[in-house]
């Protein structure tokens, strides 16, 4: 009887420790997937981040070109309609462009970048901030002045420095 209750015992501390180690395992998957999980979205956020700045400041220096395109045909526009009708898409345009800027100074400061990345972002923002600034004047003077007015004498000859300083800046 005394050699039943010494196995009944080693028997039972071998299924406690069997527990021990079955709960313990599956707490450990669990932490590593759970990590796994978590650092997959992590990198997903961050790589998402960075795709969204790239794709932003490719769409600022396509909608810049833009800009100068359209300044360039309202000066050269042939009658009243088309001028009007350029500088509708211009001041649309320019619109845009602004958003496009607020966005990316936004991107630059998102706390979803890598603090390496945000740095260079914040940077590159600087970097162009005063051509920004100076195109974004020029072009606003330039429709200041580029209305259509069939009565103006000049006929928007006006318009010539101010589109000469839309497309150097």
């Amino acid at each position: 009887e005394g050699g039943t209750v010494m196995a009944q015992d080693r028997i039972e501390r071998s299924f406690r420790t069997l527990r021990f180690r079955s709960v313990l395992s599956l707490g450990l998957i669990a932490f590593i997937a759970v990590s796994a999980a978590t650092f997959v979205d992590v990198m997903l956020k961050h790589h998402m981040s960075d795709e969204r700045v790239i794709e932003l400041m490719g769409t600022q220096r396509m909608s810049a070109q833009t800009i100068v395109k359209l300044v360039l045909s309202v000066h050269q526009a042939p009658d009243v309609a088309s001028r009007r009708a350029g500088i509708e898409d211009l001041k649309e345009a320019l619109s845009a462009w602004r958003r496009g800027q607020i966005a990316l100074a936004g991107a630059g400061s998102s706390e979803g970048l890598e603090p390496a990345v945000r740095a260079g972002v914040q940077r590159s923002i600087a970097k162009v901030e005063p051509q920004y600034r100076a195109m974004l004047s020029s072009v606003e003077s330039f429709l200041a002045v580029a209305d259509p007015d069939p009565s103006d004498p000049l006929g928007g000859a006006i318009c010539g420095p101010f589109v000469q300083t839309v497309v150097d800046d």
